[in-house]
């Protein structure tokens, strides 16, 4: 009934503090706890993933990060964190993957195309660069988020855009963002 979803915050709540002291195994008996009564609950497995990660185990870290991903498919957030999370262990194996599906599911998405775009520049593939810069041309328009219009800047310059660079950039100073102020400067 409508008890589990408040006994699973619970649950996971004693697993997040028995973490942070150091308290592994009472973390670990929480957490498992908490995915009995809510197992499709995402923020489960994101949480169990970092306990791995923790631990040391980047294999169950891996395994749980995409666990979370496959119990919600229908927000690009959700592929942003993934691909976040394996790029942080260095699994870059699974990142390529998960920025193709993610892209595959919201073509539109801003962010989606931000990573696509940096993951390629990182890995040198030149060939389908143009493409993504005209895709994120045409959707930087409607972001006033700063920190997308910063990673926007940056894509750009990496393609001597300068003149998106700028204009993203200044978009971004408008919107009090630090990290353009000072790019800027």
């Amino acid at each position: 009934g409508g008890r589990e979803l408040p006994l699973a915050r619970l649950y996971s709540g004693v697993a997040q503090a028995a973490a942070r002291t150091g308290n592994q195994e009472i973390a670990l008996a929480a957490l498992e706890q908490a995915i009995a009564l809510e197992p499709d609950w995402h923020g489960l497995q994101r949480i169990k993933a970092e306990f791995h990660l923790l631990a040391g185990d980047k294999e169950a870290a891996a395994k749980h990060a995409l666990s979370a991903l496959e119990l919600a498919l229908e927000e690009p957030e959700n592929y942003i964190w993934a691909i976040n999370f394996m790029t942080g262990i260095n699994e870059t194996g699974h990142v390529g993957n998960l920025i193709a599906n993610g892209i595959e599911k919201f073509p539109d998405h801003l962010g989606l195309r931000l990573i696509q775009a940096q993951n390629l520049l990182s890995t040198g593939a030149d060939d389908a660069g143009q493409e993504i810069e005209k895709k994120i041309l045409s959707l930087i328009g409607e972001t006033e988020d700063a920190d997308e219009l910063v990673k926007a800047a940056v894509v750009f310059s990496s393609f001597d855009n300068l003149e998106q660079t700028t204009y993203c950039l200044e978009k971004a100073a408008a919107n009090e963002s630090v990290d353009a102020k000072i790019l800027l400067a």
